[in-house]
């Protein structure tokens, strides 16, 4: 159905108020949030980074704080040359322009010619998603973390595979918790890109030891714990988090709690892989489709993680973004009954991040951890209906080119 120009230029203004009510609200937040220098969590960064430089070691504390590698006190050490308030309102402004910039990479990497509304619902759904403003609120470095896997993602498949490495490692350098969006490249056998991120992260990791000395590099490997006050927490949507709670809901005795909780939390994350590495060696390498499969790696990234708060599902925004322009792109798909459940698991995921987040009887009851699941488990559905598809339709395909070299050989 083609729009009248009046139409358009309704939609291209409603698109427009939308982007410029989530600016006002993010500004809001800024103002509200003015004086979150002197509080969690960007005072710790700060407070820890000038520690590291005078040559503490900030590993050997013992309190309930999970420290950053050292790559992320690095590569946060020039803000600490400024006073703490411009240095916070530096951090922030840089956590909106990273954002912004994801979401730009994103809508031109997408297949769909997306227009002018889409792209400013894009932006407005990005700057008010609650993850992101409770990341904002905090000083969380997530929507940097989002910039550099986006980045990796978009340089893979230009095929600029040092690029793509280069920042692949610095997302695992600065929060560790990253390194399953690895897997993701070697389902895909862009073994150049591993090669390019093992390099740049040993080079990194030299200038680490130069920086800082061994024994500091070698403590946050054998010395960060994850402190029980964090993975007892019901807004913990990890995978570990939620099996301890379960296995602790049977009340076994100590030892077979300890086994129970290993044995189930290895079972499930080797599910977790497997599934993801199954789906991304089938599927085509087309923009639409290789999205969804980052963004199903992006979800099993976050269970992995020993703690995952909900401003980790930043890096979840994306993938409706890729949801929305494979709907579009693969219409027909949506006929199949495995389409049509994994785009109503995804939004049912949505709807819950949506909500959850301003409700804290909710938030310990475990959904987020819930939603989570059923974000995968539609990304994953999708994924194999539309294989299906594919598959169904390369005999059909097969079919009619033989028929037609027939047609084509027959003599006139």
């Amino acid at each position: 159905m083609r729009l009248k120009p009046r139409q358009i230029f309704v939609g291209r203004l409603l698109a427009t108020f939308l982007l410029a009510s989530a600016g006002f609200i993010l500004v809001v937040r800024f103002t509200r949030d003015s004086d979150r220098y002197w509080r969690q969590d960007f005072s710790r960064y700060y407070a820890d980074t000038r520690a590291l430089n005078n040559g503490s070691d900030i590993y050997l504390r013992s309190n309930t704080q999970i420290s950053y590698p050292p790559a992320f006190y690095l590569a946060f050490s020039p803000l600490t040359w400024i006073d703490r308030r411009r240095a916070h309102t530096v951090w922030e402004l840089a956590q909106v322009l990273s954002l912004l910039a994801a979401v730009a990479l994103v809508l031109r990497e997408s297949d769909v010619a997306t227009g002018y509304g889409f792209a400013c619902l894009a932006f407005a759904f990005a700057l008010i998603f609650p993850p992101f403003q409770t990341a904002i609120h905090y000083g969380q470095p997530t929507p940097l973390l989002l910039l550099l896997l986006v980045g990796s993602w978009v340089m893979a498949r230009h095929d600029a595979d040092r690029a793509a490495g280069a920042l692949l490692a610095a997302a695992v350098l600065l929060k560790a918790f990253p390194w399953p969006m690895a897997l993701y490249f070697a389902a895909r056998r862009r073994w150049a890109v591993l090669a390019a991120a093992a390099t740049f992260a040993l080079i990194i990791e030299i200038c680490l030891l130069w920086r800082y000395g061994t024994t500091i590099n070698l403590d946050f490997f054998l010395k960060s714990r994850v402190s029980e006050v964090w993975l007892e927490r019901p807004r913990n949507l990890s995978l570990l988090s939620n099996v301890r709670a379960l296995v602790f809901a049977f009340r076994p005795t100590p030892g077979l709690r300890v086994w129970a909780e290993y044995a189930l939390v290895l079972l499930a994350s080797l599910a977790l892989i497997y599934f993801a590495a199954e789906v991304t060696r089938a599927v085509p390498d087309a923009a639409s489709t290789d999205g969804l499969c980052w963004s199903l790696w992006i979800i099993t990234t976050i269970l992995l993680a020993p703690v995952a708060w909900d401003h980790y599902l930043v890096l979840f925004l994306p993938a409706y973004i890729f949801v929305a322009c494979y709907v579009h792109d693969h219409r027909s798909a949506i006929a199949r009954r495995g389409t049509r459940l994994g785009a109503l698991l995804v939004l049912v995921g949505l709807l819950g991040f949506l909500v959850v987040p301003y409700f804290t009887a909710m938030k310990n009851l475990r959904l987020l951890f819930c939603f989570a699941l059923a974000s995968y488990a539609g990304l994953y559905l999708m994924l194999s209906a539309g294989q299906g598809v594919a598959a169904s339709a390369t005999p059909a395909l097969r079919g009619s080119a033989e028929l037609m070299s027939a047609r084509d050989l027959r003599p006139s």
